[in-house]
């Protein structure tokens, strides 16, 4: 049996895809689900290491692996040999949980001199062993081909195995086509950067996937960031400016956009920065004017002039109409009204809104549509050149590629629940949906866990906290017991399939959580947390096909408010992953204010204090 094995092995969201065409299996994991450290950028070596137990297929009947890379320029040197040693070793010095905690902790440390970092190295095995590495490393000694080599050679026999790389942006492309519902269509990639470029087009059909234009990447510094000429990357450079962590809380400043007003000097002087080559379909920006605009000094008299709900609007506005000119020439162009998406930028539920609703009805994007994608591309690009596309993937189509991650027993959970204290519950069997609408229904905030975990960023109801999206009190809920986010992120809703034409007029099937659509207007003071203060809403519209238990939660719902709508958001603390296990699970909901848990129809609850 042939099994292939994609990755992201270096950079920001690493991941692992696995694609068993012999049993028309796949499973996705990205490594911050198992690390909890946000946007990991730690190769996924434990993730391989624990592929069989995590995939439940049987290596003895493996007879050959390929592994496929989004990594194009696979001679390019490394930074830094010992890298993951490094950042193992950074992680056991520490010893701390999560992300967040670590990054304090570590900025904290190098404001110490060079003596005094050595003394404290020296107080622990940790600390020795991170020092005796540091001094280890060297610059530019190993290729990306040798050290991928040298991980995979230590977990796998490479006599039966090889290894493939594949470009960035085709690996984005391709997997977005191969999962849409289209048979011809223009596949669209817009990110930061990937093998030199932010943005390329492709013409794809059954029979050929075909390059057409790309945008080149270009390095440009601003105040010491490496800003580029890419769209994605100024709206990180905003990101940071606006005093919000750059890679991760872009969907911070997309949702502080809808308090503000664009029409200010920063949108006119982005949109002057910006060069469009309508004959060649390319994108570029002009790196004098971007410089003189927004240097540090520059940027430090915007944030006194202007408030930043208007500074948000200001970009966030820009990437729209920039992105919306331009998919709309790629779509004139072309003459197919077909257009699937991927790339960090089409993160931006906004802007696929405006791409719905101003260039075509006709619209896919990837769940996956960052980086957390590319290893499902790469393999589908190793696919391709083996034989015909449709012959080779036309099953993976119907597969549910929502749900492509982890799984558990009710015997691996028992034993969890049974270790922890300060808890009780019941197994409620075919009951938990039908308890968990009634607990809403009454107010309570609950999380679920069922079935495989989601591919992507968005929780879509198996591993999901849920609200009351009738109540104005959910949010405040949401917000100050269990998530710790400020008051302009939105909530949104799940939202039964069967409700979508009452409550929205203009919006198509979107299972994902990818695209905002506007709610009617009648509806909005009746599911008031549904709604962002712009009157958007990013759906999931459930069906009964795709997840049956939590259209079920649903239908309850409505059978007893009139609404087949819930509050959804993820399952996780703020500034934690979406929970990923058992013990996860129970560490989130012990940390929160979370009412109840609903872990494969058992359901938990807190101890009350008798304080």
């Amino acid at each position: 049996m042939k099994l292939y094995i994609g990755m992201k092995f270096f950079g920001h969201d690493t991941n692992v895809v696995v694609i068993c065409p012999e049993k028309n299996y796949i499973f996705a994991i990205s490594t911050e689900r198992v690390t909890r450290y946000k946007h990991d950028t730690i190769y996924p070596i434990k993730i391989l290491e624990n592929i069989f137990e995590y995939t439940k297929l049987e290596k003895s009947l493996i007879k050959n692996i390929v592994f496929c890379l989004a990594e194009k320029d696979y001679a390019k040197k490394l930074n830094f040999s010992n890298w993951y040693e490094y950042e193992t070793a950074l992680r056991e010095f520490y010893n701390l949980k999560y992300k967040g905690e670590l990054v304090r902790k570590h900025n904290s440390f190098k404001l110490l001199s060079l003596d005094e970092q050595e003394l404290i190295y020296n107080q622990s095995y940790a600390g020795k062993k991170l020092f005796e590495i540091k001094k280890s490393q060297q610059k530019n000694a190993v290729t990306i081909s040798e050290e991928v080599s040298k991980y995979i050679n230590k977990i796998f026999d490479l006599s039966l195995n090889e290894i493939e790389y594949f470009d960035h942006h085709k690996s984005h492309a391709l997997g977005s086509f191969v999962l849409s519902p289209y048979e011809h269509a223009i596949a669209i990639t817009f990110d930061g950067a990937g093998d030199g470029y932010f943005s390329k087009v492709f013409l794809c059909s059954k029979d050929k996937f075909e390059y057409k234009v790309g945008s080149k990447r270009k390095n440009f510094y601003l105040d010491d960031i490496d800003c580029g000429n890419s769209l994605g990357n100024i709206y990180e450079y905003f990101t940071l400016k606006l005093g919000f962590h750059r890679f991760s809380e872009e969907g911070k400043v997309e949702a502080l956009a809808a308090y503000g007003n664009f029409d200010n000097e920063i949108f006119y002087k982005l949109k002057e920065c910006l060069l469009f080559d309508r004959s060649n379909l390319t994108l570029d920006i002009d790196q004098k004017l971007l410089y003189k605009y927004f240097n540090k000094l520059a940027f430090d008299d915007y944030l006194i002039k202007f408030s930043k709900v208007d500074i948000a609007a200001a970009v966030q506005k820009f990437l729209e109409i920039s992105i919306v000119n331009y998919i709309s020439s790629i779509v004139k162009k072309y003459k197919i009204k077909n257009i699937v998406l991927s790339g960090g930028v089409f993160a931006n539920v906004i802007v696929n809104m405006r791409i719905f609703e101003e260039v075509t009805n006709n619209i896919y994007i990837i769940p996956a549509m960052s980086d957390d994608g590319l290893g499902l591309g790469s393999i589908c690009l190793k696919l391709l050149e083996e034989t015909k596309l449709e012959e080779n993937i036309s099953w993976i189509r119907k597969y549910n590629t929502q749900y492509l991650g982890t799984s558990y027993s009710k015997e691996e959970i028992i034993s969890v629940l049974k270790n922890t204290a300060n808890i009780f519950y019941k197994d409620l069997g075919k009951d938990w949906m039908k308890k968990t609408a009634e607990y809403i229904h009454n107010d309570e905030v609950g999380a679920i866990f069922h079935g495989k975990m989601e591919w992507g960023p968005r929780a879509l109801g198996n591993r999901s906290i849920l609200g009351n999206p009738l109540n104005k009190n959910s949010i405040n809920k949401l917000n100050v017991e269990v998530k710790n986010r400020p008051f302009y992120q939105p909530f949104c809703p799940s939202i039964m399939i069967d409700e979508r034409e009452r409550l929205f007029e203009n919006s198509y099937i979107n299972k994902d959580m990818t695209c905002a659509f506007i709610m009617k207007e009648e509806f909005i003071d009746k599911i008031p947390c549904a709604v962002h203060i712009d009157n958007t809403a990013r759906v999931q519209f459930v069906t009964h096909e795709s997840n049956p238990n939590y259209y079920k939660i649903l239908s309850e719902f409505k059978n007893l408010t009139g609404y087949g709508v819930l509050l959804n958001t993820s399952f996780n603390k703020h500034g934690r992953t979406i929970i990923e296990s058992p013990q996860d699970a129970i560490d989130d909901f012990l940390d929160t204010g979370l009412n109840f848990l609903m872990i494969e129809g058992i359901e938990v609850r807190k101890l009350k204090s008798e304080n």
